[in-house]
């Protein structure tokens, strides 16, 4: 008779739960949040997880900037916007992706205002924001302290994953 791992013993008895999504993002960092907005649009099922708190965890939240600031920003002019995409390309001696720098340059200040629109205290970080809209969508559920620990695959394609609580255990 084969013996058992103490590994195996654990997770023969200790409790397991299972969660079903149509979309399993991974991290709750400022894209993390932005990708669980963008599907709760789409009335799916998201769940966002985070091995801390959502939201809370990661490089995003720890930059300190505040979206509120943004409100009355401007956003430039196209004239603005192609001087930077030049200064940008020769900073970085012609090495940058120019479609993706473009796109940046181009986009980013829009979804500045836009996030800004979301805050609704002067100290509130990007994350914050994010938060503030993301919570509208009933359909995003967050995990806060679930590690995940592996992708769960078939014929190519992530069909699901697996994952750790950090606070109680559950797997």
């Amino acid at each position: 008779m084969a013996c058992e791992t103490p590994i195996i013993n654990i997770l023969r008895h200790h409790p397991k739960r299972t969660f079903e999504t149509d979309v399993l993002i991974i991290g709750s960092g400022g894209a993390g949040m932005r990708a669980a907005i963008e599907a709760g649009k789409d009335r799916v099922k998201v769940a966002l997880v985070d091995k801390g708190l959502v939201g809370k965890s990661g490089a995003t939240p720890t930059t300190g900037a505040r979206a509120y600031r943004y409100k009355e920003y401007e956003i430039p002019t196209n004239e603005e916007k192609e001087a930077y995409f030049k200064e940008v390309l020769q900073t970085g001696c012609y090495l940058a992706d120019q479609d993706l720098l473009w796109k940046m340059i181009d986009e980013f200040p829009d979804l500045l205002v836009e996030m800004a629109g979301w805050s609704t205290k002067p100290m509130d970080s990007y994350c914050d924001a994010l938060n503030n809209e993301m919570i509208k969508y009933q359909n995003v559920i967050s995990y806060d302290y679930v590690m995940i620990t592996k992708l769960l695959t078939d014929k190519g394609k992530v069909v699901g994953a697996t994952g750790l609580d950090i606070v109680n255990g559950e797997f």
